[in-house]
């Protein structure tokens, strides 16, 4: 859940698409848990990806919304404000840009 949490700031911070590699290296996390944790959060539509020769290039999915639907408790002890400020954000970016 942490890795997961790490990840989506990640994206939320840099719009770039990322291969797991990628994604491992800049949230400094092991390749293995972070495979597992992406793979999560393709599987929750929280991110997208294609294929590009043997990897997966990842991004945030720009029609996901929902923060809650992502079962990030905002009153977890690893949370912190700058987090849920970017969230917020996050958030209120999709619904202005949604269509309807």
């Amino acid at each position: 859940m942490k890795t997961e949490n790490k990840i989506i700031s990640l994206f939320i911070e840099e719009k770039t698409p990322k291969t797991i590699r990628e994604i491992s290296k800049k949230i400094k996390s092991d390749y293995r848990i972070t495979h597992t944790a992406t793979q999560r959060l393709l599987e929750k539509n929280i991110l997208i990806s294609k294929r590009i020769g043997k990897s997966s290039l990842c991004e945030l999915n720009k029609l996901y919304y929902g923060r809650n639907s992502i079962g990030i408790d905002l009153n977890d002890k690893y949370m912190d404000n700058h987090f849920q400020g970017l969230l917020d954000s996050l958030d209120a970016t999709i619904h202005k840009n949604r269509k309807y």
